[in-house]
């Protein structure tokens, strides 16, 4: 009786998603996984075994592409599901076919309740969207970001945007309610009374514009921008100059969305060759043309914050 790796990232992602918890696993922790799942399987007095090689880690990782996706960080290897995937798609591609025995020990109380002690909590992100908040747009546009938005905000995210329950932003808002995000609103002090159509969970009022575009950029592990107009690429430019003078760290994605910031992604390019800026515009934000890829930007940033807090995590551990 084997269990081979795809066995075990699917397996132990769809437990952990049946739980509340991470939708993606390191390769160190579907090997444990595999360990009690081996461990009760021979308590039961079946010859089972682990299949772990380079070889079945390459063919897993071509033959399931559309399932899973490989990221490095800091030499530790995670398996993330693909954006697109839902819970059902992986129950049913991948557990139909497992022997009884197996699956019942990976469903184990007691081995799925050591997958999930050794798991941090769900990483939760704080994203700033910047968008349109104008009603006469093309339809399509709200289309669009309606579904990226729906595939990318989990319920422990922190919604950062600027508060008007009009446009692109009314969309934001609605999916991070539905979904239980923590919500912060930002805004100058004459809109204030914006905050009177929405129930952001922590409202936020400054003095001027730019002192609202500092805050969200700074407060943000992504900032996402979506199709706006004068003020959403004032808040792009803004986050491209403190990315470039290290005042931000975090990811910046422009969803270039039915092609409308193709023109401003040339004359990006045209100012680096130009010589007016050091950085190509690749070096300080990802440019995405699909919601499949900004569900990979989103995905690998849940992963190395969730990295970082497991490192952190470990330090303190030590010295205690």
């Amino acid at each position: 009786m084997n269990i081979y790796i795809e066995d075990l990232v699917s397996n132990a992602i769809i437990e952990q998603m049946s739980h509340g918890g991470n939708d993606f696993i390191s390769l160190h922790q579907a090997e444990e996984y595999g360990r009690d799942v081996i461990a009760d399987l021979r308590k039961k007095n079946f010859d089972a075994h682990l299949i772990l090689s380079r070889g079945h880690l390459q063919s897993f990782l071509v033959n399931y592409k559309n399932y899973f996706h490989k990221y490095e960080v800091d030499g530790t290897i995670y398996f993330y599901k693909a954006s697109d995937i839902t819970l059902n798609d992986l129950i049913k591609k991948l557990r139909g076919y497992l022997p009884l025995p197996i699956l019942q020990s990976m469903m184990c109380d007691d081995v799925v309740g050591e997958l999930l002690d050794r798991q941090n909590p769900s990483v939760g992100l704080d994203t700033f969207v910047a968008s349109s908040s104008s009603d006469e747009l093309e339809s399509n546009l709200y289309i669009e970001c309606h579904n990226l938005l729906s595939q990318i905000l989990n319920d422990n995210d922190n919604l950062i945007f600027g508060a008007m329950n009009h446009g692109i932003m009314k969309i934001s808002y609605d999916i991070a309610t539905e979904k239980g995000c923590y919500i912060t609103g930002v805004v100058p002090e004459i809109y204030k009374d914006d905050f009177s159509e929405l129930d952001c969970d922590r409202e936020i009022t400054v003095d001027r514009i730019s002192e609202r575009t500092d805050y969200m950029v700074e407060s943000s592990d992504v900032v996402l921008i979506l199709p706006g107009g004068i003020g959403t690429i004032n808040e792009f430019f803004s986050a491209l100059e403190k990315k470039g003078n290290k005042e931000y760290s975090g990811e910046i994605i422009l969803y270039n969305c039915e092609g409308m910031y193709e023109k401003l992604i040339e004359f990006l390019d045209r100012l680096h060759l130009m010589g007016f800026t050091r950085n190509k515009p690749s070096d300080l934000c990802k440019i995405a043309n699909n919601t499949e890829t900004i569900g990979e930007i989103f995905h690998e940033t849940r992963i190395k914050k969730y990295h970082e807090l497991s490192k952190n995590k470990g330090k303190r551990l030590i010295n205690e």
